[in-house]
Order: structure tokens, then C-alpha cells, then sequence
């Protein structure tokens, strides 16, 4: 997966910026994760609306691209480094996931043949 966005995004970005400002988009952010929270949570108690989810998904990676922008400015860094920065560690925590996983199935192996 690949967090960049195109020009037309960044200028969107700013529109949104120079309209609402920065505390109004870091309230949406807060808003459209606990959305997506209270979907998940639905969808865990039985009730099964996956376009809601997806619709929810899609407004978390928009106010996600938001924040992106956002730390640009604040840091002293420009959007190509933010991009780079976000997909170094992207893939460093899908590493650590993946090892994750084969601890995890590992101690339950060996757990198994304990309990034989």
C-alpha cells in the first residue's frame, strides 16, 4: 500500500486547511475513526453492513491524508518526505507483524505438545 497522494489531493488538502483550520480537521479525524469504531463494533454484535464499513474506511484514509498534510506543514519537512517516512514504516510494521505471527504460532505449538 502506497500513502501518497497526487498534486490535485494536496490542493484540497490546503482548501480544507485554509477553511475549517487545523483544529477542526483534527476533530474530523477523531469523528470518522470512532465512525469506523462504532461499524466495526456493529458488524461484531451481528449486524452485517459491509458498504457501511467501507464507506467509513474510505473517510479514515481521507482525514488520514488530511493529517498527512498536516505534519508537513508542522514539520520541517516536505510532503515527498512525509510519504517516504509513512511507507518506511509501513513496511517495517508489517515485518514486525509477520514475526509476530510465527512467535505467536510457535508458542502455541510447543504449548500443544506440552499439554499431550
Amino acid at each position: 500500500m502506497r500513502f501518497d497522494t497526487d498534486k490535485n489531493d494536496k490542493e484540497l488538502w490546503e482548501e480544507a486547511l485554509e477553511l475549517w483550520g487545523f483544529t477542526s480537521q483534527f476533530v474530523m479525524f477523531f469523528e470518522e475513526t470512532a465512525e469506523l469504531q462504532q461499524e466495526i463494533t456493529k458488524l461484531m454484535r451481528g449486524f452485517d453492513n459491509p458498504q457501511k464499513i467501507v464507506d467509513e474506511m474510505a473517510d479514515v484514509q481521507i482525514v488520514l491524508n488530511q493529517l498527512k498534510y498536516i505534519l508537513s506543514i508542522i514539520y520541517p519537512k516536505n510532503f515527498e518526505d512525509i510519504n517516504e517516512n509513512l511507507n518506511q514504516s509501513y513496511e517495517t510494521k508489517k515485518l514486525k507483524l509477520k514475526q509476530h505471527i510465527k512467535n505467536e504460532k510457535e508458542q502455541r505449538k510447543n504449548k500443544q505438545g506440552k499439554d499431550l
